[in-house]
């Protein structure tokens, strides 16, 4: 299939919605609470918990974080879907609404480890983590 014809048909099936069985649907934007997706975070909070606590029977964290990234990324497309579907989705309004939904958590996180960090490190502790602050901030960790 040429490539235009296969961006034509993917716009389509997202437009009309795949025909999927409604269990192997991603979830809309308005479909509710899921106990189900909340186990499966539990899980990974107790893979990455138990790896940096150095538990042998939890050792996997790195699993933990890869189990949150299809979580997310079951429910994000899902969100995007359903918006395609109604045809009003926008890139914009899309990051704004993760902006409103992550930076509240991440200024308050900062802002706890930096309180922490001036009442109980040394100097030399204290000016490696400013440093991991400010990267931090401009979601850089991974870069610097």
């Amino acid at each position: 299939m040429r490539p235009f014809a296969t961006r034509v048909a993917l716009k389509d099936a997202f437009r009309h919605r795949l025909e999927l069985p409604q269990s192997s649907r991603p979830p809309s934007a308005s479909s509710g609470y899921r106990a189900d997706i909340d186990g499966l975070r539990a899980i990974a909070v107790l893979s990455v918990l138990g790896f940096h606590g150095q538990l042998w029977f939890l050792a996997g964290g790195f699993i933990g974080v890869d189990v949150f990234f299809v979580i997310s990324g079951y429910l994000i497309s899902g969100i995007i879907v359903d918006h395609l579907a109604r045809n009003d989705f926008s890139f914009r309004d899309f990051y704004v609404r993760r902006a409103n939904r992550i930076f509240p958590a991440l200024i308050t996180v900062l802002a706890a480890t930096s309180l922490l960090g001036w009442l109980f490190m040394f100097r030399g502790e204290l000016e490696t983590l400013g440093k991991h602050i400010v990267v931090g901030s401009v979601y850089g960790s991974n870069i610097v």
